[in-house]
């Protein structure tokens, strides 16, 4: 009886180690597919998106005929909390990304597809969530970005974002307080392939910082280099050559994070 207990117990803790090794294989390589539309040569494309939050990003494969032609990654994510196709012709994806105790930070991108190549449109902060508490006093913030598309065409496609922020931090002296809301158009660039709301005009030296598996930074100078822009009132991003860069504070670091 007792051999026949062990081995029962053995045999159970075996299928357990099976289904708790199959399940995080599932969560760290998760593969869902959407489907999307290519509005300027009307023609219907599979996007693969694979999760690898063994190594914090995801991968997605443009597919044609059920082979890759094209891929972009996203990296330091924390796999894909949404995604959902708009007007059939973009797939917006929402990730959680690392913030540190008591923050929680998720980012939004748009991509679309144009002539077998996918496009990053868009890349912004959607939520910044922030509890703290230093020495009795608390912080407490709520950030939000809200966004729905207009328009029934490339030619007149548009974002219609909505930006809001409550802050209360007892941690300075004096205290820190803020709540506001923030209403913005952001129109479609269907040639740049990007949601843009301007241009700005680029001089002097410039750091751009890379977040990879180490940071990588280089100068750069700029002499009146035309660029697209993309400006809520919390941040601002610039378009640099195909890639969406985060405008630092003292407005000369330009950061790429979150993509390849």
């Amino acid at each position: 009886m007792a051999m026949k207990t062990l081995a029962y117990f053995t045999l159970l803790v075996w299928f357990l180690l099976i289904a708790i090794n199959f399940s995080f294989a599932n969560n760290s390589n998760d593969i869902f597919y959407r489907e999307i539309y290519d509005i300027f040569h009307k023609q219907k494309y599979t996007i693969n998106i694979r999760e690898d939050l063994g190594k914090g990003r995801v991968i997605l494969n443009l597919l044609e005929n059920k082979k890759v032609i094209d891929n972009l990654t996203i990296i330091h994510v924390q796999g894909v909390k949404k995604s959902e196709t708009i007007a059939d012709t973009f797939l917006l994806l929402t990730f959680p990304v690392r913030g540190g105790t008591g923050i929680g930070i998720y980012i939004t991108k748009i991509f679309s597809v144009k002539g077998g190549k996918l496009f990053e449109n868009l890349v912004l902060k959607t939520t910044y969530r922030e509890d703290q508490k230093f020495l009795g006093k608390t912080l407490i913030q709520r950030y939000n970005v809200f966004f729905i598309l207009q328009g029934s065409s490339y030619r007149d496609f548009a974002l219609h974002v909505n930006e809001s922020n409550y802050l209360d931090d007892k941690t300075k002296d004096p205290r820190r307080q803020e709540d506001w809301k923030k209403v913005f158009t952001i129109p479609f660039d269907h040639e740049e392939m990007i949601f843009t709301n301007g241009t700005a005009s680029l001089n002097g030296e410039f750091f751009l910082i890379v977040f990879k598996t180490n940071l990588e930074e280089e100068k750069c100078q700029f002499k009146n280099k035309i660029v697209k822009k993309l400006f809520l009132e919390k941040q601002k991003w610039f378009h640099i050559n195909n890639k969406w860069y985060a405008i630092g504070e003292n407005e000369r670091t330009l950061t790429r994070m979150w993509g390849d």
